[in-house]
């Protein structure tokens, strides 16, 4: 059964009202759907004067951000979510590589590189606005509406194409999958330039669900004490997050009003998803394990709540007007709203349509049971997860190859890193690897071998070194 998003979430702001949208509890400011709706009108009209460009939006979980998102799809431009600040050494890369006509940053400006090419331009939602001195690129496709990095290197411009519709789409589904209600408060906490976190913004607007802003960390106990302050009943969280809360003890009773619990972005060790099980869902809350990418617009599968303990290895089913198959040679393939128009590695790419016309090869391996429930078995790619950003190995191996011979392998949600010879100053390599990436550093082993171990054709043997992490 096919799901009808229409009108779009952004469309539909207004017809909340009064409602309850955004809650920033460290601010002290709360929106309602009516005022949110106004601020992103007000926006979309400035951006309505341009023509239709790229633009560049430094994303963070802030108002700010939130209504030039949205103010940038009202407007009908293209906007890509940057997951890097305005001082990391990878952005002068990005903007050299896409050329966005207008850069939107909350803090600093465009690197020293770029500074030739653009003028102030005011500001919009209180993020400083720079505009291209001169356009002389094609304006992006008209079924474009998105870009998101797909991992979190640095080390490649590589971006997903999502359109309009994918947003619309995805969103709707999830809502459909997760049962979200316009009584929900869901805590907006992991990063909207990561697919996972922009669905939750995008599935509980469509929901016209509250969302809650909070500053802290859940490594941090006090952090709990403001989310159950808050109200919040949704909370999204990837492994290391059910981790922290493991070990600091955290369950249903510090967080009694969290009615619902989501999980994606990497895959969930058993034993965790036992602890989460007894902890929360047993006491009453919703647990739904899911399955994702950004090259699906951030969901595939989902898990429902009452399948979770007869299933702690599947990653659910497919959602509502969408399929999952089986490949010959194991690979998982998905058919929905939520796939990609395809990729960009420059600007040029923006201009090409939809290659992949709703069928994603997802690269990744699995098996389904008699009643369609998707199990993974493994990676056809060098990609991995961890601590729920997507990496890509090969680029982290080409960093650190710059200290000397290098290999790199992913084990039980790390990257160990393999020198050949004396370890370099252990504290410095795991930061470097760190700020490159935006991985936390203890995400990182550092290893030494005397010699790489080599297949007959002389490439890395990366089984040998997984099996040694």
């Amino acid at each position: 059964m096919q799901l009808k998003p229409t009108p779009p979430f952004w469309q539909a702001l207004s017809s909340r009202g009064d409602a309850p949208a955004v809650l920033d509890y460290d601010g002290a400011l709360a929106l309602t759907y009516r005022d949110l709706n106004s601020r992103v009108q007000d926006a979309a009209d400035c951006l309505s004067q341009i023509p239709r460009s790229l633009i560049l939006l430094q994303a963070n979980n802030d108002i700010g951000c939130i209504t030039c998102y949205l103010a940038a799809l009202t407007a009908g431009h293209a906007v890509f979510l940057s997951p890097l600040s305005a001082r990391h050494p990878g952005v002068a890369a990005l903007i050299q590589t896409y050329r966005p006509e207008l850069i939107l940053l909350n803090s600093g400006g465009v690197p020293a590189d770029c500074e030739a090419d653009y003028e102030t331009a005011g500001s919009l939602a209180g993020y400083r606005a720079l505009r291209r001195r001169e356009r002389t690129d094609a304006p992006p496709h008209p079924s474009l509406a998105l870009l998101l990095s797909t991992s979190a290197s640095t080390g490649t411009a590589k971006a997903v194409r999502l359109s309009a519709k994918n947003l619309a789409g995805s969103a709707a589904q999830i809502s459909d999958a997760l049962s979200l209600a316009s009584s929900d408060r869901a805590q907006l906490s992991l990063p909207l330039s990561f697919v996972y976190g922009l669905s939750v913004l995008n599935s509980n607007l469509y929901a016209g669900s509250q969302l809650v802003l909070i500053q802290g960390t859940f490594a941090n106990r006090a952090l709990y004490g403001k989310i159950a302050a808050a109200g919040v009943t949704s909370l999204a969280c990837v492994s290391q997050i059910f981790e922290y809360m493991r070990q600091l003890g955290i369950d249903a009773a510090q967080l009694p009003l969290v009615s619902r619990l989501t999980h994606s972005g990497s895959a969930l060790d058993p034993r965790l998803v036992a602890w989460v099980d007894e902890h929360f869902a047993r006491r009453g809350a919703s647990v739904y394990l899911m399955y994702g990418q950004t090259e699906a617009c951030g969901r595939i599968s989902v898990l429902d709540p009452a399948s979770l303990s007869a299933r702690l290895r599947s990653v659910g089913r497919a959602m509502r007007g969408s399929d999952i198959s089986r490949a010959d040679d194991g690979e998982i393939i998905y058919r929905g709203p939520g796939v990609m128009l395809g990729y960009a590695t420059r600007r040029e790419d923006l201009a090409l349509g939809d290659v992949l016309e709703g069928t994603l090869r997802t690269g990744d391996l699995g098996r389904l049971d008699e009643s369609g429930y998707l199990y993974l078995t493994g990676r056809k790619s060098r990609y991995c997860k961890v601590f729920g950003q997507r990496v890509n190995l090969d680029d982290v191996e080409a960093f650190v190859r710059a200290e000397r011979p290098a290999a790199v392998v992913e084990t039980d949600g790390t990257i160990a890193i393999y020198f050949e010879g004396v370890v370099p100053e252990a504290p410095a390599v795991p930061l470097k690897v760190a700020q490159q990436f935006q991985l936390p550093p203890d995400s990182i082993r550092i290893h030494s071998v005397a010699e790489l171990p080599r297949t007959a054709h002389g490439k890395i043997a990366y089984s040998v070194l997984r099996s040694a992490s």
